[in-house]
């Protein structure tokens, strides 16, 4: 294929091929009456011309047009072509970019700046890239805070995590979320910015209100930014929890973090120690907690793929054996995987895996079905999964549709139980 002005950029070019209707397309586009040509190029492909410079054209007739949606389509159809992909993921990012889609124009121009075949296409996607990064600029700077708010509903089939055996057959519930979480920047125009926020949790359960639970968390970080390596951060965080209408837990924790980006990967490594108080009676909640995370992140056009590492351990101040920590000390490792991958500009879809086991530091006693009785240190092991689907009709907001299952294996059998779960959530974020 011969690129020729069209690279330069849609307000100015659109390609040429010849034929009747489309010679007087390519005519009316050059005078600016963008409706006619876009009747013509129609006309043409609807006699069975299904050319990729044809539906090229009809995308810029859109473009030009205003209808950035209806363009977006045409452009994105022609990334399955190896010879129009790169102006195919060119085009398809400034269409994004008119539709408020500012990430995922990004990660296209992102691509296109890096293994675009020509040259001149390669430096239009940089400069983009640079107009892009302005804009997102100047609207952070410009109000140098955030706001999310969300609102699920959903279907546990086992909010105790009980073993059958155990549990009713209606033990399973409904439930709904709702999140707040806002912040901003409290040293506007600072090359290393010193972020402030904080988040509200509230879950209710239809029938088991014991289960309720409601917490609030506030807190400050600081992450250096013009690091060429390992941008390190620091933060403090502080949050109060309520268990089944009862004042339940208070934590107050420090993070530590890592994080080291290198073209389209990055590595995040977080390490957050951390104390725990119990209220209302909940004193054997009271110690030591600590995390450590790991990830590692690939960017793919507007999806990406995950490996993360975690562990936690929690401590208690009383001694082993003592009946109200019982239990409660226990260290747990997971491995997890998750990728996000695009179907569209809007549309999106997500699947996600762990495997974790649990370690409870104090030994254990059950009752068997014949009267004796058994002990030993309690490990559990848990595999899960889970898949959503995502539809953003602008940047601002977003549908969530999801799945979920987990089956966990205990040392004890009477422990061991399965979950599963449906959700549905609506999300706004705004700068």
């Amino acid at each position: 294929m011969t690129i020729k002005a069209l690279i330069l950029s849609l307000t100015t070019t659109m390609a040429v091929a010849d034929s009747s209707l489309y010679q007087q397309g390519a005519d009316a586009f050059r005078a600016g009456d963008y409706d006619q040509a876009l009747a013509f190029f129609v006309r043409q492909q609807e006699q069975g011309d299904q050319r990729a410079v044809l539906t090229y054209n009809i995308g810029a007739c859109y473009y030009r047009l205003g209808d950035y949606r209806a363009a977006a389509s045409r452009f994105r159809s022609l990334i399955s072509d190896p010879q129009w992909q790169d102006l195919g993921r060119y085009n398809l990012a400034l269409s994004e970019r008119r539709l408020g889609h500012l990430s995922s124009a990004r990660d296209l121009l992102t691509r296109v700046s890096k293994e675009a075949g020509d040259q001149r296409l390669r430096q239009l996607a940089r400069t983009e890239l640079n107009s892009l990064a302005q804009e997102q600029a100047q609207l952070a700077s410009a109000s140098g805070q955030y706001l999310l708010l969300s609102a699920a509903a959903g279907y546990d089939s086992n909010p105790w995590g009980l073993n059958d055996s155990l549990s009713a057959t209606d033990l399973d519930d409904s439930y709904t979320d709702l999140l707040l979480d806002a912040g901003r920047t409290l040293n506007p125009g600072a090359d290393n910015p010193l972020n402030g926020g904080i988040t509200l949790f509230a879950r209710s359960y239809s029938e088991f209100s014991e289960l309720d639970w409601r917490s609030i968390s506030a807190g400050v970080d600081y992450q250096q930014q013009n690091s060429t390596r390992w941008q390190p951060g620091i933060g403090a965080f502080t949050s109060y929890a309520m268990f089944g209408g009862d004042p339940y837990m208070a934590t107050a924790s420090v993070r530590l973090s890592l994080l080291h980006s290198r073209g389209d990967q990055e590595v995040r490594l977080r390490y957050e120690p951390g104390i725990t108080m119990g209220l209302d009676g909940n004193d054997g909640l009271d110690g030591m907690q600590n995390r450590f995370s790991l990830r590692w992140q690939l960017n793919r056009d507007s999806g990406w793929y995950r490996l993360g590492y975690r562990y936690d351990s929690q401590a208690q101040d009383q001694q082993p054996g003592d009946p109200l920590t019982a239990g409660l000390a226990r260290s747990r490792q997971e491995m997890n995987a998750a990728t996000l991958q695009p179907l569209n500009g809007q549309w999106a879809w997500r699947l996600n895996g762990y495997l974790s086991r649990t370690a409870y530091d104090d030994e254990s006693s059950v009752t068997n079905a014949d009267g004796s009785v058994s002990s030993d240190y309690r490990r559990t092991t848990t595999l899960g999964s889970g898949i959503s689907l995502r539809y953003r009709p602008a940047d601002a907001w977003e549908i969530n549709a999801g799945a979920s299952c987990s089956q966990s294996w205990d040392t004890f059998d009477i422990y061991d139980h399965d979950r599963i779960g449906y959700s549905i959530s609506l999300t706004y974020l705004t700068l």
